[in-house]
């Protein structure tokens, strides 16, 4: 174990792990310092690689605040559609990284985002195999009782 993704770079980097799994933009800061990526690991498995994520009871009490907290953050996904280079200097500035580095990790960011924000049931699955390795859950577990898309723009 290294720790987190900032971590396992620097390990890496440092020459102590001959391999680490990487998050952006650690990823292409790698490949930078003559790394090979070699795939993204939700092209690997079928894992969600990002979501919102909230209680029961902050979706049933707060009801109002989820759908903003939604809202804004598909807001947020559209600007960063639409601002390419403004996201990429944002995330040079951020994470220090070069130019290329940044655009590289744009790309990598904009394949996470789909377009509805559903989670597909092919996803979901995928992570209950996953998560079924390590504990038992039941074969008939209805995936339904979990995700609520409900609030998503234009759900009905």
């Amino acid at each position: 174990m290294t720790g987190g993704t900032a971590g396992s770079f620097t390990t890496l980097a440092s020459g102590q792990v001959a391999g680490a799994v990487l998050t952006p933009p650690f990823d292409d800061k790698a490949v930078t310092q003559g790394f090979k990526k070699f795939m993204l690991l939700g092209d690997l498995l079928d894992i969600p690689t990002s979501g919102l994520v909230a209680s029961r009871a902050e979706v049933t009490n707060h009801r109002d605040r989820v759908q903003k907290t939604i809202a804004a953050l598909f807001d947020a996904i559209a600007w960063i559609r639409a601002n390419r280079v403004d996201t990429a200097k944002m995330i040079a500035d951020k994470f220090k990284i070069t130019p290329t580095e940044a655009n590289s990790t744009y790309e990598t960011f904009l394949g996470t985002f789909n377009k509805d924000g559903r989670l597909s049931p092919k996803v979901a699955r995928g992570y209950l195999n996953i998560l079924r390795q390590e504990r038992p859950l039941p074969a008939d577990l209805d995936l339904q009782r979990f995700v609520d898309f409900s609030m998503l723009p234009g759900a009905r």
